[in-house]
């Protein structure tokens, strides 16, 4: 009887280089900012990166009525000063700020009633904190909420977008500009469709001359869709397109620009089919084409509010949301990405028996730190500060190795290597883990049999030989499901010495993967078979 053939394609894919390690590093420290009971609503928060400052804002209640209070704090921590800006007898919401590095201003908007409608009011302030002046700025009998600005510091410019309420009781987005001296505002309705729009974002493309938009609208049947728009500076081109048409919720949609690389990055909640909210993300190129949303999480717990930023040295994103944990808390998760999707690592920061709310966060590229603001439910502001790793990335020289065909029960090594590089920006230790196809059991310690296999690799230099690959107690070449380490014996040639091994790897060396392959003494299956085995880097200890 003839001996059946086993095929085997080994793949090695390097979107699981990265996942298995964050960025992030060291402690999240939290810090209580504010002792006052009063309520406190959604603060927002901006770097002065030339001068080390953080600059907040948020609104607070008085007693009766809500308040705009600003503060600043020193990027170590320290110095920690907040100060009531407003007084009137109005409620005032939806404050954010931007800051004017050039002039040495901070510029804000927000919401105020002015005894009957919200309208939009801005102000201006020295970033030492003098010159407050604030100004209302529309007058129309009609409800206006959540107001954005964004700064045009080549053009002396600011633009704003809310949504306000039409004759109809829908809220459709309206635009404005202004000079950065309080001159020259302007203000358009951008659309008119008899569907609300609620939440709407803007960000400038100063390259371009561009405003980008996003919001959340209405489609008729019940359902919040993701908008986007794109307007010229000048306030002409206005152009608004739906992206999603799926029948479930989505909310607050978040977008930042990516300018070197012409993309736009989204981030928005969205209810799934069990009815708990997920995070999604999206990207889209800048003229409007490549349109692509993910589902990042799938947890049976709702996860509310996310926000992001782009660390654009190290081609990442990072992320911040609220998200209930066992006991109906919510807890801060952050997470992070790469700028081309993959290698989502999200992580819980939270533990305590409070409630977290509406976290916001920037991204200090200046010492790789990421500064957060939120709210907990007895109204106090906590801020925190995480410090990114050091760069962890590694390439391969080949995404696959064909070892063809293979005979039952037989042995075969590999006839060339996979060149493994440390392309990051620290020294680095790689580990080893395989999947196995459906069907077959991965061994390690013994020898194969019906529907078994095992698979040793291992660095060195030289040509592999099967007689190079050992399996011990002690130390062994064997890759098996779980994760391991490279060590001085594990997955490395006996009488080689450091240079060639997996570990304490320099930045811009190469390491040598050389694999052999013992099949099933017999199986079932008749097609060819997928390995995936995973690389992994860490930081070397």
């Amino acid at each position: 009887m003839k001996n059946r053939l086993i095929f085997i394609l080994i793949l090695i894919f390097s979107i699981f280089l990265l996942e298995t390690k964050p960025l992030f590093s060291g402690d999240f420290i939290i810090t209580q900012k504010t002792p006052s009971s009063l309520q406190k609503y959604p603060p927002q928060i901006v770097l002065d990166s030339t001068n080390n400052k953080l600059h907040y804002v948020w609104n607070e209640l008085d007693g009766s009525k809500n308040q705009i209070w600003t503060a600043e704090m020193n990027t170590d921590g320290t110095g920690w000063s907040a100060t009531k800006r407003t007084t009137s007898a109005y409620h005032k919401d939806f404050p954010q700020l931007v800051l004017d590095s050039t002039n040495n201003k901070l510029y804000y908007v927000w919401g105020e009633n002015d005894g009957t409608y919200d309208q939009i009011w801005t102000a201006e302030m020295n970033i030492d904190g003098t010159g407050w002046s604030s100004t209302k700025r529309t007058t129309s009998n009609y409800y206006k909420h959540c107001p954005q600005l964004v700064l045009d510091s080549s053009n002396n410019k600011l633009y704003y977008v809310w949504q306000e309420l039409d004759a109809s009781f829908n809220y459709q987005i309206w635009t404005a500009e202004m000079n950065i001296d309080g001159t020259g505002w302007s203000e358009t309705k951008q659309t008119t469709s008899a569907y609300s729009k609620e939440n709407p974002e803007l960000v400038l493309d100063s390259t371009n001359n561009k405003l980008y938009y996003v919001w959340q609208e209405s489609d008729g049947a019940g359902k919040y869709q993701i908008w986007t728009a794109e307007m010229n500076t000048n306030q002409t081109g206005w152009l608004a397109t739906k992206r999603t048409t799926s029948n479930y919720l989505k909310y607050v949609p978040h977008l930042i620009l990516d300018s070197t690389n012409n993309k736009l990055y989204y981030v928005w909640h969205e209810k799934d089919g069990a009815g708990k909210n997920q995070i999604w993300t999206a990207e889209m190129n800048t003229n409007g084409t490549g349109w692509a949303a993910t589902q990042r999480t799938t947890s049976a717990y709702d996860k509310l509010n996310p926000q992001l930023v782009l660390d654009s040295t190290n081609n990442k994103l990072h992320y911040v949301w609220q998200e209930y944990d066992v006991s109906f808390k919510w807890q801060i998760w952050t997470a992070e990405m790469n700028t081309d999707g993959s290698g989502w690592a999200a992580t819980q920061r939270t533990t305590s028996a409070s409630d977290k709310l509406n976290p916001q966060l920037v991204l200090d590229g200046s010492n790789g730190q990421i500064h957060y603001i939120w709210k907990d439910d007895s109204n106090k502001l906590f801020v925190a500060v995480y410090t990114l790793g050091p760069g962890l990335s590694i390439s391969l020289s080949s995404s696959s190795y064909d070892f063809e065909t293979v005979i039952k029960g037989s042995t075969t090594t590999s006839t060339s290597a996979i060149t493994v590089t440390n392309d990051g920006s620290v020294n680095e230790r790689y580990s080893l883990h395989l999947t196995a196809p459906i069907g077959w059991t991965c061994v390690t310690d013994t020898a194969p049999g019906v529907e078994e296999f095992r698979m040793c690799g291992n660095f060195q230099t030289a040509t592999a030989q099967s007689s190079h690959f050992v399996i011990a107690v002690s130390s062994s070449d064997a890759i098996g499901t779980t994760q391991r380490v490279c060590t001085d014996a594990d997955f490395a040639r006996d009488n080689e010495g450091e240079a060639a091994k997996g570990y304490n790897i320099p930045q811009g060396q190469d390491r040598y993967l050389w694999f052999r392959f013992e099949a099933p003494t017999d199986t079932t299956l008749k097609t060819q078979q997928t390995i995936t085995i995973t690389v992994t880097a860490e930081e070397q200890p």
